[in-house]
């Protein structure tokens, strides 16, 4: 079993593959429904602490890498997407 990544290595990670999709870390910040200066304060201040579930999950998609290398933990629950609601198809009422 790999040992879990250090948080430095987490950085790296999202540095490194951020760059290599041409991404600014503010536009992935957005992408995750946060502040522009999310991702950014956690490379550079360590806040958060850890990586959300839904924010690891949704960057490790993005960057199409496994969960493991932002900090996932064996055994740790995995975020799973639901589906969109359905809405019932109401008949267009005409005037």
């Amino acid at each position: 079993m790999k040992p879990e990544p250090t948080r430095d290595q987490i950085c790296a990670t999202i540095t490194h593959h951020a760059a290599r999709k041409d991404a600014s870390l503010a536009a992935l910040s957005r992408m995750l429904r946060h502040s522009s200066s999310y991702l950014s304060r956690f490379i550079e201040e360590g806040v958060p602490e850890r990586l959300a579930l839904r924010d690891r999950a949704m960057l490790a998609a993005f960057f199409n890498i496994d969960e493991f290398e932002l900090g996932a933990r064996p055994g740790e629950p995995r975020f799973i997407p639901r589906p969109p609601k359905r809405v019932p198809l109401r008949p267009r009422t005409r005037y």
